[in-house]
């Protein structure tokens, strides 16, 4: 599964934004369609966003956006919650 089926265009974003001086100041990277496409709740998606992150970044900057918005998913069916908590904490570096 891939994270993004649909490349975005962040080069013509950026010159809109620059041209029409309007911020980015934050997009969803997880699940662009609105829809949940990987949750950092489940297990086996968090690899599947942790990955896309550093190329995530790359664009972001490009048109100068400083945050994400990443939706941590659903109720798992069958998962307790503390086990979907501690999926989705952040790994010490």
């Amino acid at each position: 599964m891939r994270l993004h089926d649909e490349p975005k265009d962040f080069d013509s974003l950026a010159e809109l934004n620059d041209r029409l001086g309007l911020p980015c100041t934050d997009f969803i990277f997880n699940h662009p369609d609105a829809g949940v496409k990987a949750a950092l709740i489940e297990a086996q998606n968090r690899a599947l966003i942790l990955d896309s992150l550093g190329a995530m970044i790359k664009r972001a900057g490009r048109v100068k956006c400083h945050a994400f918005i990443s939706g941590a998913g659903n109720v798992v069916p069958g998962t307790a919650r503390r086990e979907s908590e501690r999926t989705a904490e952040p790994t010490p570096a």
